[in-house]
């Protein structure tokens, strides 16, 4: 079950590649590092368990060398089509006590031009920006990615 916050924020992407190769650069912690980039700032790793109660860990590289991982778990996984995590609980669905929980659903659609992004955000009324709110930002170089994913595969 994917928890309710009462906020959502809902986008839909058109991606030239195919979802397997999206879906691997999604779940792939070296790749995710090539892309996603939080609020601007280099991702120093990342550990993805693309299985329900799996890690979805991002380390961040903060000013100074210092380090900060965001923690999450995998609620859902379902290669290539889907993937939903949440900053609210960590692996094996433990609770993390993140001040500003979120929740993000990607659905991956096979369309004859390549992929069907489809994703919601949902955050809790009030809440500050969550570190997953950044993705949208990498999603041009994750579809270069991709693709190049799905051409050598």
């Amino acid at each position: 079950m994917i928890p309710g916050p009462n906020q959502e924020v809902r986008t839909t992407r058109y991606l030239k590649s195919r979802p397997q190769g999206v879906y691997r650069a999604l779940t792939d912690g070296r790749l995710l590092v090539e892309w996603f980039k939080p609020f601007g700032e280099d991702l120093a790793g990342a550990i993805v368990e693309p299985h329900r109660g799996g890690r979805f860990d991002l380390t961040l590289a903060r000013a100074g060398a210092k380090l900060e991982t965001i923690s999450a778990c995998v609620i859902d996984a379902e290669a290539p089509t889907r993937l939903v995590i949440t900053t609210a609980l960590g692996a094996e669905y433990r609770p993390t006590g993140a001040a500003n929980p979120a929740t993000l659903v990607i659905d991956l659609h096979e369309i004859a031009s390549g992929t069907r992004l489809e994703a919601a955000l949902m955050q809790a009324e009030g809440s500050e920006p969550s570190a997953l709110a950044s993705w949208d930002d990498g999603i041009a170089k994750l579809d270069g990615l991709s693709a190049d994913i799905s051409e050598n595969s």
